[in-house]
């Protein structure tokens, strides 16, 4: 049977134990509109060579761990809440909700912070992860759509046979594009092309002889955590705003965005980022100053509301 690679879903479920895997899911757990979804398993082999010749034994499997990676787009939910995927996606990614926000913080798995089953239906068959933490990067573009694109690191538990999920796909709610779009630095209000927001979570598996599958794993965690901003503004003069010397000074400022499509806005903003390395650049014909934004004592945040 020829497997379709556009029959396809991901579905993700908080897990009720972290590491233990989620064995019912629903048309509810689907993560609607997600693009480019691949599950890899990575399994560690141990050779195992023969005496006295140049032969092999089998080789048997370590460590079992899989990544999961898809890209959704940045929507509302036509209500100024949050929609459905962020709720399950961003608490196993760092992001601790309160209400419609979602802000970074240290801390391990528990009541703020989640793990995830991971399922990639693949038109009648489906690869699982479980215990899965993540990451992800924010990338968006003049007058494009604007997307998160999520890497989530589990254990890998199988591969079955299950059909796709019955669901109602809904296109109601249309995404968010980079236009229309409010974005300052401090006090400047750049002009720019591109921006991404890479979360830059550092996940490992936790590795316990007690684990009680195959994996050689508890579940993953965030131990770490370096957010870096990117953006390529038109360049001006000192007078306006000095890149270079605030970069060479170490400076600290606000970093605020407004995304209003009229009916949903989302507001990104963290409370202290720092200008690293620019580069001049040039954009069809126009000078421009690309640099890197660190995020400054690991505080930022993503909040829905009403437009």
């Amino acid at each position: 049977m020829v497997l379709l690679k556009k029959k396809a879903q991901i579905v993700a479920k908080v897990e009720a134990v972290s590491g233990t895997a989620e064995t019912s899911f629903t048309s509810a757990d689907v993560i609607q509109n997600a693009f480019d979804a691949t599950l890899q398993p990575s399994f560690e082999q141990i050779e195992r060579p023969q005496q006295g010749g140049f032969g092999q034994f089998a080789d048997v499997v370590g460590f079992r761990s899989g990544t999961a990676t898809f890209r959704v787009e940045l929507n509302g939910d036509g209500a100024g809440t949050a929609p459905s995927w962020a709720e399950t996606l961003l608490p196993a990614c760092g992001m601790k909700q309160t209400g419609e926000a979602f802000a970074t913080t240290a801390e391990p798995v528990g009541s703020n912070l989640k793990t995830l089953t991971i399922c990639h239906y693949q038109d009648g068959r489906r690869m699982i992860l479980c215990g899965a933490s993540g990451t992800f990067n924010l990338v968006a573009e003049s007058g494009k759509i604007i997307g998160l694109e999520f890497t989530f690191t589990g254990k890998y538990k199988d591969t079955d046979d299950a059909g796709l999920i019955t669901v109602a796909y809904s296109d109601a709610n249309k995404p968010l594009r980079f236009a229309n779009v409010t974005m300052t630095i401090g006090s400047w209000s750049p002009c720019v092309q591109s921006l991404s927001i890479d979360q830059g979570n550092s996940v490992i598996l936790r590795e316990c002889q007690t684990s009680t599958d195959a994996s050689g794993y508890v579940a993953s965690l965030i131990t770490d955590r370096k957010t870096m901003l990117t953006v390529n503004p038109e360049a001006v003069l000192v007078a306006s705003n000095d890149t270079y010397g605030q970069a060479l000074s170490g400076a600290e400022t606000a970093f605020s965005l407004v995304i209003d499509d009229g009916v949903d806005e989302v507001n990104i903003a963290a409370g202290a980022v720092s200008k690293v390395n620019p580069q001049q650049g040039d954009r069809n014909g126009v000078v421009t100053d690309d640099l890197q934004l660190k995020v400054l004592n690991d505080s930022w945040s993503i909040t829905w509301s009403a437009a």
